[in-house]
Parts: structure tokens; sequence; C-alpha cells
């Protein structure tokens, strides 16, 4: 349509079905010498009917991939070997994982995700905030946000403290974006090789993380000198009702 001509009926077919109804009032509106405020009004109608159906649209996919997403693989581990050749730890999905198992359904519902990291906007800040963006293809978009610090555990450098942390918000913002579940870790058929993170029957508690920091190195100085390993000291935690985060439980398992 140009220079105020009204649309054909068969190019009005070709337009989308939901969008028809309001492109006819704003070529009315044009046809009659509509000012540009009331032009304005219309087009912001029409913006906000299409915002309208792109959430619809959003929503509806995310619910029909949620539908078909098959059992995501566990081949992370946090823990160590021992001498007989059996693990000590806990398994859990990685970002990879995930990736592998929901990147086919993504793609058939128009879904795709991408994650940023915020700028800092205080020099003193030392935190990273990372944001995953799960987007569909009919352009609504919707956000999920984590914030944390760099994980210093073990003998990482400066950058790789950073990227550790970068890929477990990645992980974990990706899973909540996603609506994703998992079931309670286990020994995937190992026969009990792998010793799994019991969670307590009773409400658990999450340990908070200036509280762990204060008593890590009394922990750590325990496994190094063999008075404690870090499985009894997660079990202690554990019996208290308290549940670790995973960057936690590497620490305490980390400890050689």
């Amino acid at each position: 349509m140009s220079n105020g001509e009204l649309v054909t009926s068969d190019q009005q077919s070709s337009l989308p079905v939901i969008a028809q109804p309001h492109m006819r009032l704003i070529e009315i509106a044009v046809e009659k010498g509509a000012d540009i405020v009331q032009l304005e009004k219309l087009m912001d109608l029409q913006d906000r009917f299409e915002a309208k159906q792109a959430r619809k649209a959003f929503f509806d996919a995310l619910s029909g991939f949620q539908s078909k997403l098959p059992k995501i693989e566990k081949t992370g581990k946090v823990g160590y070997e021992n001498k007989d050749g059996s693990f000590t730890g806990y398994k859990h999905s990685t970002l990879a994982d995930i990736g592998r198992a929901t990147a086919p359904i993504l793609a058939e519902f128009g879904l795709s995700y991408r994650f940023q990291q915020l700028p800092r906007t205080d020099p003193k800040d030392q935190s990273i905030t990372l944001v995953c963006i799960l987007t569909h293809k009919e352009g609504h978009e919707e956000r999920t946000q984590m914030t944390g610090f760099a994980d210093t555990s073990g003998k990482k450098n400066a950058i790789q403290a950073i990227a550790s942390t970068r890929t477990y918000m990645q992980r974990y913002t990706l899973t909540d974006a996603l609506g994703l579940t998992f079931v309670e870790e286990d020994d995937d058929g190992q026969g009990g090789a792998l010793t799994s993170i019991e969670q307590p029957s009773s409400q658990p508690k999450l340990y908070d993380d200036e509280t762990f920091n204060k008593n890590f190195s009394t922990w750590e100085n325990a496994i190094k000198s063999g008075k404690k390993t870090p499985e009894a000291v997660v079990g202690v935690l554990n019996k208290n009702g308290f549940t670790l985060t995973e960057v936690q439980l590497s620490k305490i398992y980390g400890v050689k």
C-alpha cells in the first residue's frame, strides 16, 4: 500500500490474519485524513496487539517444548576417584548435556537462547551478573538473571575463576528459563560406586556463602590432615538440615 491507497482483497489475504483488523483501521484513518496523533495511537494499538500475540506464541512454544523434553544426561562429576577405581561425590547435568538434549526441540518450537554478562556500574563491585535470554521467533523474550562472585576454589587463576562462575550461572539461568527439573542425583547404575548427596527429610536450608566461607578453612584443614573426609563434612551439614550449593560442594570435594 502507498499514497493512502487501500489494499485489495488479495493483498489483505496475504497479510498475517492477526494483523489485518488493525491494519484496516490504520488504512481507514489515513483515508479520512487522520492527524499524526491519531495515527500514533493506532500504531501503538497495533504494536501492543502484536506484542500480546507474540507473548502468547512464546508460552505456547515453551509448553510444547517442555512436553517433548527427553531425559537429560549427567556427565558432570564433582568429587574424587578412590584407589579401587570407584568415585565418591555426585553427578550433575552439565551445560553441554542440557544443550545436546534441548537444542533440536528448541529449534522445533522456534525457541533460542543466548547469554549476556551485565557491565558493572560500581568499580568496587566484584560481582558477576549473567542473564539468560530465551527468545521465540515471533519476537517475545523472557530473561532470567543470576549474580555471584568469581569461583576462586582450587588453583584457578583469575580468568579461570570468572569462567567457572559464568559456566555455573549459564547452566542455572538456562535451567530456570526453560523450566527444567532434575531428579535426585544417583549412581547411574554403578552399584553404589557413586555416593549420592542425600537431602534431609525436613525442609532443607540453604547454607549461606558468608557462613560457608568462614568455616571452610576449618573443614579444609581437617580434610588435609586426614581427620575428616569430604563426604563426612557434607554428611554432617546434611544431617543438620543444610543444603549446599554446587559451588560449595565443589570446594569441599576439591580439597586434596
